[in-house]
């Protein structure tokens, strides 16, 4: 059957979409966000082929005979669409994850950029002249 081949095409493809989403997610997790652009790149190629079985199973449906639509047909359509959501539901989980990583990430890089900026004014302002260490430091207001 057309149809059930289509569907165990679709959920392998899934496979290979939530796996490259746990791979990247553990990465991620570990603070290297460095293969984000191939991550991207293949859920992208991912989610285009996706898309393709989609209309491929809806032309598929369409033309399918209602005489073949049988207990044991349906059932096991029901049970793959039934899979391919869990699927996606732990992708979808795993996307969550990474995004709280990323915005972990960016507000580590802010605060390192702003005490970077701190330090390089202090520095800036001994260079000139126009502040005593103290002043430049804070240090008087501590004594």
């Amino acid at each position: 059957m057309e149809v059930l081949g289509l569907l165990r095409s679709k959920r392998q493809c899934l496979v290979v979409f939530l796996e490259a989403t746990r791979a990247f997610a553990a990465q991620a997790r570990g603070g290297d966000f460095s293969g984000l652009d191939a991550f991207e790149r293949e859920r992208e190629s991912a989610l285009r082929a996706l898309g393709l079985f989609d209309r491929k199973l809806t032309e598929s449906v369409s033309g399918f005979p209602a005489e073949s639509r049988t207990a044991e047909f349906l059932a096991e359509v029901n049970a793959s669409i039934e899979e391919q959501g869990r699927l996606l539901e732990e992708a979808f989980s795993l996307d969550a994850r990474i995004m709280r990583d990323i915005e972990s990430e960016l507000l580590r890089l802010v605060r390192e950029l702003a005490a970077a900026g701190r330090s390089k004014e202090i520095v800036n302002r001994f260079k000139s002249g126009s502040a005593t260490s103290a002043d430049a430091t804070g240090l008087d207001r501590h004594v």
